[in-house]
């Protein structure tokens, strides 16, 4: 992780981990204990995240959920997985300022649900970005079913996550799931436009509008996550959808 400081309060944090930028639990550490530093820096009006390279970031690394889908402790490390990149997500939704996901490439999984934690997202037109989680037996378990419901309502996300579809930034900025869709070389100058208006404005008035605008919310969705994320991890079939994907082959 690279975290960057301009002079007017801006911070702008680069996920690098190659070659698709994808989250385990190293990432997760990292990027909780970089947040942290941006909580308590008073001097810090908005953060910015991108990914380097190609992709903002592909999800979580699909190579650390193989294993036996039927033994219990490994479902359990992988609920324990899904739950540290849960509270990764809820720290960064209650950060104490401005968030901006600037989007290029493939947002996928983990990706999206790290974006959609953040208060802006600004996405390339040509950028990939969903939740192609049940395409290999789960759900999204980082607050996907929950942040997708509210940013685009139940039928989109219905249509989104039950196939797994992955759609392109332009139709994402048409549903509501991106606040803005640009041509991919403008999207940190884009992102880096909103943040100086941002940081223009009052960061007390802007804190306590998130806070408000975060508070109608019920834990009762996210704990249904991990359960569930529990439960797939100990099904045969989708160990057998995890390897097919690690071997470019359709399932059996």
């Amino acid at each position: 992780m690279l975290l960057e400081r301009k002079p007017s309060g801006i911070a702008t944090l680069t996920l690098d981990h190659p070659p698709a930028n994808a989250i385990g639990g190293p990432q997760i550490e990292a990027l909780s204990r970089t947040l942290a530093q941006v909580a308590a820096d008073g001097d810090c009006r908005v953060l910015i995240i991108r990914g380097a390279g190609r992709f903002f970031c592909a999800g979580a690394d699909i190579r650390m959920m193989q294993g036996n889908a039927s033994t219990g402790g490994h479902a359990d490390r992988l609920a324990d997985f899904a739950r540290a990149l849960q509270g990764l997500c809820g720290e960064l939704e209650s950060a104490p300022v401005p968030t901006i996901a600037a989007i290029r490439g493939s947002a996928a999984g983990g990706g999206l649900e790290l974006a959609m934690a953040c208060d802006f997202r600004i996405v390339g037109r040509d950028a990939l970005i969903g939740l192609p989680e049940t395409k290999l037996g789960l759900i999204p378990g980082a607050g996907g079913t929950q942040r997708m419901v509210e940013l685009i309502g139940r039928a989109q996300a219905l249509d989104l996550i039950l196939r797994g579809r992955l759609i392109a930034g332009a139709e994402a900025a048409r549903i509501g799931l991106a606040h803005e869709s640009v041509p991919a070389e403008e999207v940190e100058p884009r992102a880096s436009a909103l943040a100086e208006e941002l940081a223009a404005l009052s960061p007390d008035a802007l804190r306590e509008a998130k806070r408000c605008i975060y508070l109608a919310r019920s834990d009762a969705g996210f704990a249904a996550e991990i359960d569930a994320t529990r439960r797939l991890h100990r099904h045969p079939d989708t160990g057998r959808r995890i390897a097919a994907f690690l071997a470019a082959r359709p399932p059996k």
